[in-house]
């Protein structure tokens, strides 16, 4: 549960960091994200396999916010209801949500030295 909020989290703070245009799976912050996302310390004690949060999937989950966000203009139709929610509550309180990615920032920093990842999520 706590990674499933992680990983939306910054998926929403990547998405309006890209202005909620479509992500490509080449974008640096996109395989940075993916990177930091399929890191050991998200699943201590599992072996995961290679393509496990790859660039594509972090561009899925991307896509999926700026449709929702995007009242379907953009992006990926096949967001899922939490996607929908996130949205509803970035709409709500911006501020709350970046501060979320923010907060999550420092977290990762200051336990996993990875925050140099995520440089985007400082602006």
């Amino acid at each position: 549960m706590v990674q499933t909020i992680v990983r939306h989290a910054l998926a929403l703070g990547l998405a309006h960091h890209l202005e909620w245009t479509n992500p490509s799976t080449r974008s640096p912050a996109v395989i940075d994200l993916s990177r930091l996302l399929g890191q050991g310390p998200f699943h201590p004690g599992l072996s995961l396999p290679d393509n496990f949060r790859n660039p594509n999937a972090v561009k899925m989950k991307v896509s999926n916010l700026i449709w929702h966000y995007t009242d379907g203009e953009h992006g990926l139709k096949q967001g899922a209801a939490q996607d929908l929610a996130l949205i509803h509550l970035y709409r709500s309180d911006p501020a709350l949500v970046l501060s979320l990615a923010h907060d999550l920032h420092s977290v990762i920093e200051q336990s996993f030295g990875d925050a140099a990842l995520l440089p985007w999520i400082q602006e």
